[in-house]
């Protein structure tokens, strides 16, 4: 528990870094879920962002983040989140997301569709369900799409209007997909699959 507390202390004191650009945690627990979100609402600068906790199964608890830094471009968190955090919607300048062992249960596309600058999309075991549905008219900038590791997903459907500026595709270790994604033909940008 003493580890603990020096833990909260020290992310407390990040809040007066004001300058800085980029921010990686490791060996992340639940606990420290509040010291941090507080202080990065101080990072008003923070362009990058990447949280990893002490294993597979521990929550990045992020939810208590009322105010993320506007102009953050990068964001990677490795941890379970069970659900998205409410924030990520309105991180307008967005480029990159990476998520790892998120174990969600809601399809996440439908929190992210909209984000206007994402270019790179990265998921490792991060949603339990069957089916992903991309929305005509969602991830109009999208150029990478990465799926690794859904180990329920058995369907991926994109609609004609869906990731129309996408170029590259990566699938691996999705064990129950059995096919390409169906409507993939209507993404006439794809150079890589």
């Amino acid at each position: 528990h003493g580890s603990n507390a020096y833990a909260n202390d020290i992310l407390r004191e990040l809040g007066k870094l004001d300058q800085l650009r980029r921010l990686g945690i490791v060996r992340f627990r639940r606990e420290h879920g509040i010291a941090l979100c507080t202080s990065i609402e101080m990072l008003k600068r923070l362009r990058a962002l990447s949280i990893t906790s002490i294993e597979e199964d521990e929550v990045l608890d992020l939810e208590s983040l009322s105010c993320p830094p506007p102009f953050l471009q990068r964001l990677f968190l490795s941890g379970r989140l069970e659900k998205l955090p409410h924030w990520m919607s309105s991180l307008h300048c967005l480029a990159k997301i990476s998520l790892k062992w998120s174990q969600l249960r809601d399809d996440p596309l439908e929190f992210l569709q909209d984000l206007p600058n994402l270019v790179h999309l990265e998921f490792l075991q991060v949603y339990e369900g069957e089916t992903l549905h991309f929305n005509a008219g969602g991830f109009q900038r999208l150029k990478v799409l990465s799926l690794d590791k859904m180990d329920g997903l058995k369907m991926v459907i994109v609609e004609k209007g869906a990731m129309s500026s996408l170029e590259k595709v990566i699938l691996q270790r999705c064990k129950l997909l059995h096919s390409l994604p169906s409507g993939i033909e209507h993404l006439s940008k794809l150079k890589s699959l």
